[in-house]
């Protein structure tokens, strides 16, 4: 199957937007194929100020506005505790609430952007998916992350070389209580990594008393450590060559 069949088959279709690049292409590739996609972006404590800036701005790009949805996702049983399934947890509650907006609309599928690339292993979110019997067109399709950032860079969208991103609630280490003042913390060290010293790809992790700075790229430079620091209200910063979190 590829997409055009895809969205023959499935002409009507909300989508979970995350403003992403998987996201942003699939809903280019639907627009241009004349189907109706609602995109439906749903903002809540794991949002960034930047997830929430991006997903606008590929919206207005393609000509058209996202239905947004407010959710108080810390108050989901089970999500701020951040046990192993809270990205689970978390993913099923999201796209309850796009199913909502579908069923709504009287819109018969809801579909994500979850490309051939990832690793259900790595996503523990996936499983959300099939229980809610969400569609995934580009992993449906066989089309890999290299496949997307090329179709996209192909149809001239601005995110197409943008770094894979994941929530906030990624940047508080599995175990450790996810509050809004710890993610916040983590947001304002990578602005400063990104605005400062002109990182991406970047991502800064706390278990609540120490700070993990991993770098996509050779970008070490000195004062890094003082500066995340100081963001992180005087935490202790120390760089990080690998993950450090068991929870995605």
């Amino acid at each position: 199957m590829d997409l055009p069949a895809f969205f023959e088959e499935h002409p009507r279709c909300v989508l979970g937007f995350s403003g992403g690049a998987d996201s942003t292409y699939l809903l280019g590739m639907a627009l241009g194929m004349a189907s109706e996609v609602v995109p439906v972006t749903v903002r809540s404590q794991f949002s960034s100020a930047e997830d929430l800036r991006r997903s606008g701005e590929a919206c207005r790009h393609l000509g058209i506005e996202p239905v947004v949805v407010d959710v108080d996702i810390l108050s989901v049983d089970g999500i701020a505790a951040n046990g192993p399934d809270r990205c689970y947890l978390c993913k099923r509650e999201i796209f309850r609430r796009v199913r909502m907006v579908a069923d709504r609309l009287g819109i018969p599928d809801v579909i994500d952007g979850t490309n051939a690339s990832d690793r259900e292993e790595e996503r523990p979110g996936m499983r959300a998916l099939r229980e809610l019997g969400v569609m995934s067109p580009l992993r449906m399709c066989g089309i890999t992350k290299d496949d997307v950032r090329a179709g996209s860079m192909a149809m001239g969208l601005p995110n197409w070389d943008e770094p894979s991103n994941s929530c906030r609630a990624t940047r508080v280490l599995c175990g450790t209580s996810i509050t809004p003042g710890l993610m916040d913390m983590t947001e304002e060290a990578e602005s400063v990594l990104r605005d400062r010293y002109g990182c991406r790809g970047h991502r800064v992790r706390t278990d609540g008393e120490r700070s993990f700075i991993r770098l996509a790229d050779d970008m070490y430079v000195d004062g890094m450590e003082e500066d995340v620091s100081m963001a992180m209200g005087g935490m202790e910063a120390v760089l990080s060559g690998r993950r450090h979190d068991g929870c995605r």
